[in-house]
């Protein structure tokens, strides 16, 4: 999932200022791990600004996602737990962009 506008600007702004880099490590490295591995980075990106990403398995084959705002989920479905996080991650992807 790659972030646009001001929420790539942002994130990539604490990419830089969380994580600690050397020349074996780089934004291009993040983005080349798989999703599941770069998951942990967008929810601490999340919390740095105010939300919360979750997603939360309900049945075997049903996940919910939320972006929580100001105490308010948004929650929708999603069939896999991969689904799940990409929504997420686009949720609050809109939501950094309109503000």
């Amino acid at each position: 999932m790659r972030l646009t506008g001001k929420a790539k600007e942002q994130f990539e702004n604490f990419h830089y200022e969380k994580l600690i880099y050397s020349e074996f490590w780089s934004l291009n490295k993040f983005y080349g791990l798989p999703e599941s591995m770069q998951w942990g980075v967008y929810q601490d990106w999340a919390d740095s600004l105010g939300y919360e990403i979750n997603v939360l398995r309900i049945h075997e084959n049903d996940y919910d996602w939320s972006v929580w705002v100001d105490e308010e989920a948004k929650i929708q479905k999603a069939k896999t737990r991969q689904e799940a996080r990409k929504s997420a991650i686009e949720k609050l992807n809109e939501i950094v962009n309109e503000k």
